[in-house]
């Protein structure tokens, strides 16, 4: 997957999601605990079903985007 495309899916999810609601903070916040190894509150099981509202290709890419980002952050700190 090229960046074009994951940032096209990131975008995608951004949008079925409402990037400026809880349901997208508590999805990033569940993405950052168990894929980014950072202690974050969130509610499963709302996470799971904003999760589910994606497609496979487009949860991979938010995914990755998060992912990439925590290792950029941790990276700033080092």
């Amino acid at each position: 997957m090229n960046r074009d495309t994951t940032l096209n899916l990131v975008l995608q999810a951004a949008t079925k999601l409402d990037a400026h609601t809880a349901e997208w903070r508590n999805t990033i916040s569940f993405i950052q605990s168990c894929y980014g190894c950072r202690v974050r509150d969130y509610d499963l099981d709302a996470a799971e079903a904003a999760l589910e509202k994606l497609t496979v290709e487009e949860e991979r890419a938010l995914i990755a985007w998060v992912v990439m980002l925590e290792d950029v952050r941790a990276s700033a700190r080092a």
